[in-house]
């Protein structure tokens, strides 16, 4: 039997709550955006800051690849302005 992924969504300020047993949190199915909680068990504290370490890098990562980009677009649009001829004046005309 082939298992089924189900994507979610977690909202800006959605909530969450750690506690004893795991991590609970309040999200969307992506396709049907259907409310769901999501309950993880047996999160321990190592855990937690493994999931914060590897956010941490995925945040970083995520940065540096936006700069990258707004870079290559700012680039392109540059060349594309050097490319350009400026247009001549036009000077504007009686009109009688």
């Amino acid at each position: 039997m082939r298992e089924r992924k189900v994507r979610y969504i977690v909202e800006a300020a959605a909530p969450f709550a750690v506690h004893g047993e795991g991590l609970t949190i309040q999200a969307v199915t992506r396709k049907s955006e259907v409310p769901v909680t999501i309950e993880i068990e047996g999160v321990s504290r190592r855990l937690l800051l493994q999931f914060q370490e590897a956010i941490a890098e995925e945040l970083a990562r995520r940065e540096a690849h936006w700069k990258q980009e707004r870079q290559r677009v700012l680039q392109l649009h540059r060349e594309t302005q050097a490319d350009t001829p400026a247009a001549p004046a036009v000077e504007p005309r009686e009109v009688a």
